[in-house]
């Protein structure tokens, strides 16, 4: 704490400065040093005085707060020369930006001396050093341990490098308990130090044999396998199949690139109003027709195709499977009102919303 005593005149040689400048009869004179707690001057306080002046405007009554300001010299000593008597004055030191002591004298008086306990400045906690623990993860044959899970209890947990290295950051210093885990090898638990610059540990895991438990995978026809009969009827060897598979591997540009794989079908380009449309037809009809149009069928239900031409409403990536059967081969389900000439059956790809549930 500082004591800010407010002195009469006179009694320092502060006081002597305002000899010759002696304050009229409703001023006067302060003079006054400052100490700390031990009772040594503190030099180069900062002093300031605030007082109230009243005023009379009109009708009213108007107050105006008034100050003046001082710097304590080598000796710690102040001074005010012309002060108003009448008022009370509030003194104020301040020392590096804060305020240390404040003196409010009473009006008339010239001299005063109060100590003001100051509140401590508040401790901070000192910053608390980063603490953590480091090493190694290593095999009994020496080698590197990657992907090593380190956890330090419930708390915090990490991973070791592709050298085996590792290092965690912990909450504070001192003993923690580690544990080190990883599939094949015996998990290990220590009591090591954490600390701002803790060692390197060597942890040396013992492999074992893990015994995992029998996992069975479960399969059961796609929806386009339980809803189409391809595969069923592809077994009994009559007609040309194409799966999904086989399409990848053609890489054709158009349906009608497929269908000149097939035996007994023909491919000809006529010209329309909407320009060159490929058309395929078959040479082997029941009944000797050639060049006889075939029939076709969409996931199952009978197809005509748009006067765009079957190319442009079927693109291949849109097809999951082909069957084309010759008049001969064609199966009951797939005998239409055109099916005279043959028949291609084609399935689209499902998207998600239309498997079946």
């Amino acid at each position: 704490m500082f004591v800010l005593a407010c002195l009469a005149p006179g009694t320092s040689p502060a006081a002597q400065l305002c000899t010759g400048n002696a304050p009229a009869g409703d001023s006067r004179s302060v003079h006054g040093v400052v100490r700390d707690i031990s009772g040594a001057r503190v030099p180069g306080a900062e002093i300031s005085a605030a007082w109230t002046d009243w005023r009379v405007s009109g009708n009213s009554l108007i107050d105006q707060v008034r100050t003046a300001s001082v710097v304590a010299n080598a000796v710690g000593e102040y001074r005010f020369c012309a002060l108003p008597r009448k008022s009370s004055i509030t003194f104020r030191a301040t020392l590096g930006g804060s305020t240390v002591a404040v003196v409010t004298v009473p009006p008339g008086r010239n001299t005063g001396a109060v100590t003001l306990p100051l509140e401590p400045a508040p401790t901070l906690p000192a910053r608390a050093r980063p603490a953590f623990v480091q090493g190694v993860v290593r095999d009994s044959g020496g080698a590197p341990i990657p992907s090593a899970r380190i956890s330090v209890g419930e708390g915090p947990a990490g991973l070791s490098d592709d050298a085996g290295r590792f290092e965690l950051a912990v909450p504070q210093a001192g003993a923690v308990s580690l544990v080190v885990r990883r599939l094949g090898y015996r998990p290990r638990t220590l009591q090591v130090a954490a600390g701002p610059s803790p060692p390197v540990l060597d942890l040396i895991l013992e492999p074992i044999a893990a015994v995992l438990r029998d996992v069975t995978v479960a399969a059961r026809p796609g929806a386009f396998e339980m809803t189409s009969g391809f595969s069923e009827r592809r077994r009994r060897g009559t007609g040309a199949f194409f799966d999904r598979a086989a399409l990848d591997r053609m890489r054709p540009q158009t349906l009608t690139d497929v269908l000149r794989s097939v035996g007994g079908i023909q491919v000809h380009t006529v010209m329309t109003r909407w320009g060159h449309q490929t058309t395929p037809s078959s040479t082997r009809a029941s009944g000797g027709a050639i060049g006889c149009s075939l029939d076709y069928y969409v996931n199952g239900h009978e197809y005509t195709p748009t006067s765009l031409g079957i190319d442009r409403d079927m693109a291949p990536d849109q097809i999951e499977a082909i069957e084309v059967y010759k008049a001969s081969e064609i199966p009951p389900q797939f005998l239409g009102r055109r099916s005279r000439c043959g028949v291609v059956v084609i399935w689209t790809r499902y998207r998600a919303h239309e498997l079946p549930r």
